[in-house]
């Protein structure tokens, strides 16, 4: 998601210098550069929303695998697996793989603790589906966009032919 908002911000740019210096080119490459924007934010979409029950079991067998290397290695574990369960437990207000694990890892999990994390994880990522979902609002601006773009596209080559028009009357 944040590749994309960066490629965003750079196809945004060519819109900016394509309007404002007037140069049908450009404006027609931003077109085509939004139009690939629509179609790969709503295949993203489309693969997430498809495939969420997967990417909630990934992410608890993830949880899962650095708990057993945490229990496993305890005296000689890398602070930065550390830091980063304490980080998890601390944010989602949740701890370990059973209830067992509260005790067990009440160095790393917070005392507010009420919820078993591989639960909490799996039922945040599909509580929150629809703000992942969100992103096919972008795409509905996006093509509000690209609409604009195309009537803009148009509305220039008319004036240019106009001016031409003009012009060859002239000389």
């Amino acid at each position: 998601m944040m590749g994309l908002g960066s490629v965003m911000v750079i196809v945004a740019t060519i819109g900016d210098y394509s309007v404002c210096k007037g140069k049908r080119k450009v404006l027609g490459l931003f077109a085509v550069l939004l139009a690939a924007l629509v179609v790969a934010e709503l295949a993203v979409g489309g693969m997430v929303y498809l495939q969420r029950e997967e990417i909630g079991k990934f992410l608890v067998e993830f949880y899962t695998k650095v708990i057993e290397r945490y229990k496993k290695d305890k005296g000689s574990i890398d602070i930065n697996v550390t830091q980063t369960l304490k980080f998890i437990h601390t944010q989602l207000k949740c701890c370990g793989v059973n209830k067992s694990h509260k005790t067990e890892l009440k160095d790393i999990c917070s005392e507010q603790t009420q919820e078993i994390c591989t639960e909490y994880i799996k039922n945040f990522f599909n509580s929150k589906m629809l703000t992942v979902l969100g992103i096919f609002g972008t795409g509905a601006v996006l093509i509000a966009a690209l609409v604009c773009t195309i009537i803009l596209l148009k509305r220039l080559k008319r004036e240019n032919a106009m001016i031409s028009k003009c012009l060859s009357l002239i000389v």
